[in-house]
């Protein structure tokens, strides 16, 4: 396929995309406006949706690893002849790709031994009604 019919199918599917998407949003948030009319103390801002969930969550992810396929891309889908540029940006994009996989997973790992660490001082802040009433069986 080439790059010209890629550009007009996104051309077209983007901003369809895009009226869906502020066409829900407008009404959840008209929907939140008419409960919070009915009931105030519901307050206005709403619950995130599903989409913006994901991408909060994995943008690191999409950003790391997207910007490196659009060079693998480029460089694969070319009809031009392989130049060492080419060979360069492929390899450099997967290269991207595999030290973005891998800090991904380093950060991970070290977000929940993080998470349990606070835990485990949790538990360890936190009174022990049970230790403090107790009486020392050395000093009867």
């Amino acid at each position: 396929m080439k790059l010209s019919y890629v550009i007009a199918i996104a051309a077209v599917v983007l901003p369809c995309a895009t009226a869906l998407i502020v066409g829900y949003l407008h009404r959840k948030q008209m929907r939140q406006i008419e409960a919070y009319r009915l009931n105030p103390e519901i307050g206005l801002k709403p619950p995130s949706n599903a989409l913006f969930k994901f991408f909060k969550k994995h943008l690191t992810s999409i950003i790391g690893q997207g910007i490196p396929l659009i060079g693998i891309l480029w460089g694969m889908l070319g009809s031009a002849p392989i130049t060492r540029w080419k060979v360069y940006m492929i390899a450099s994009g997967w290269a991207l790709i595999a030290y973005n996989w891998a800090v991904d997973v380093i950060y991970r790992i070290d977000a929940r031994r993080w998470d349990q660490l606070s835990e485990i001082v949790k538990l360890i802040n936190q009174p022990h009604a049970e230790l403090h009433s107790r009486t020392d069986p050395a000093s009867n």
